[in-house]
């Protein structure tokens, strides 16, 4: 499977998303808590921004009826959350914040969420527009029209992602504030967005039961399988006796994905092996290349891997080269490493190893 969808076509665009605060190319901030409080606030305004992108790249290709009800629902859901959001701010963060701000004796304390209040104002009746609109559109009193939508949107959106991005330089301002204290604020305003948020908002009559992976388009999946790569390099260790060194082997949380079932294991393993970087002994080069990279049916075209041989074996174990390592397997991967470039390999830094490759490679030319 390989129908990835085209990068622009994913909603991280028109309407930009914010650089997390601390990460490269995002906000600064020296207080750890305050720090905590921009980046939890970013990843909330992303949120918001990531399924108004959506609505804006999906509003030509809506047309059946029942589509256009289930996407009018959508639209009048994510108004909801953005109108709950900024209600909670204004009531709960906001005077907070400023009462924090004034305790620190931060210049301007007083209103100093005010400039995010304003812009509130300004984009919050043209969203209700939206609103209305959609809700007539379903109700039969207006007819569905992209072009109506998007120009709705544009009305509004350019103010409402400045906001959404000026917020988080304001909070950064608060970094010689008490970091606890705005933390506590966060999160009482959280817990009462929790207990007031409307459960029914996405019910409707035609709601659809849980999708399965399977069922999803592929380039969905495809997607998905992107974002399960393990975090670290991934070690795999043979314990043929209690005589060999007992070292602890890697967890491999995501590969249990691929022994879910036949289908499931044809796509995501290609897609595993090139993503994961897998450590080995030398010694079982030729049984994991059996086994994983080209196994029984895969063509060499087919066979993705990366790995990172090593000589682990204990020397009092072996008398020579030619006992610790099968110069066959070797000489076997790094052909099909020519072949195909989704195959990667690199040796570690045991030195007897280079001399060993230069003299494999000279056996292939």
């Amino acid at each position: 499977m390989d129908n990835r969808a085209d990068s622009s076509l994913w909603a991280d665009t028109p309407f930009a998303l914010l650089k997390i605060p601390g990460q490269p190319g995002g906000p600064v901030c020296v207080n750890p808590s305050v720090l905590n409080v921009a980046i939890e606030m970013a990843n909330v305004h992303n949120v918001l921004l990531r399924p108004l992108n959506a609505i804006y790249h999906q509003a030509p290709f809506i047309s059946l009826p029942v589509d256009v009800a289930d996407f009018m629902l959508y639209v009048t859901a994510w108004a909801d959350t953005l109108h709950h959001h900024h209600s909670l701010e204004e009531s709960l963060f906001f005077p907070m914040v400023e009462k924090i701000a004034k305790e620190a004796g931060i210049d301007d304390c007083e209103g100093i969420m005010g400039g995010n209040v304003d812009q509130h104002h300004e984009f919050e009746p043209k969203i209700a527009e939206l609103v209305k609109w959609a809700e007539e559109v379903v109700a039969g009193k207006k007819t569905y029209d992209a072009v109506e939508l998007k120009r709705q949107i544009d009305d509004f959106a350019p103010i409402l992602t400045q906001h959404l991005h000026d917020e988080i330089g304001t909070l950064v301002r608060l970094e010689n504030c008490d970091g606890e204290k705005i933390k506590q604020a966060m999160k009482e305003t959280a817990d009462e967005g929790a207990k007031t948020a409307d459960p029914q908002v996405i019910m409707h009559d035609n709601f659809a039961p849980p999708t399965g992976l399977l069922e999803l388009p592929g380039e969905i999946r495809n997607r998905i399988y992107d974002f399960a790569q393990e975090p670290d390099q991934v070690r795999l260790v043979y314990k043929p006796s209690r005589h060999h060194e007992q070292v602890k082997q890697t967890s491999r949380q995501f590969f249990g994905l691929t022994q879910v079932c036949r289908k499931l294991r044809l796509e995501h393993l290609p897609i595993y092996n090139v993503q994961t970087i897998v450590s080995i002994d030398c010694l079982h080069t030729a049984s994991y290349v059996d086994t994983f990279i080209l196994p029984a049916g895969v063509e060499p075209k087919q066979a993705r891997g990366n790995l990172i041989i090593q000589d682990r074996t204990p020397a009092y174990h072996v008398e020579s080269v030619e006992e610790q390592i099968s110069t066959q397997a070797i000489a076997d991967l790094i052909a099909l490493s020519k072949k195909n470039p989704q195959v990667m390999f690199k040796f570690d830094d045991s030195a007897w190893f280079y001399p060993l490759l230069c003299t494999l490679m000279l056996r292939l030319r």
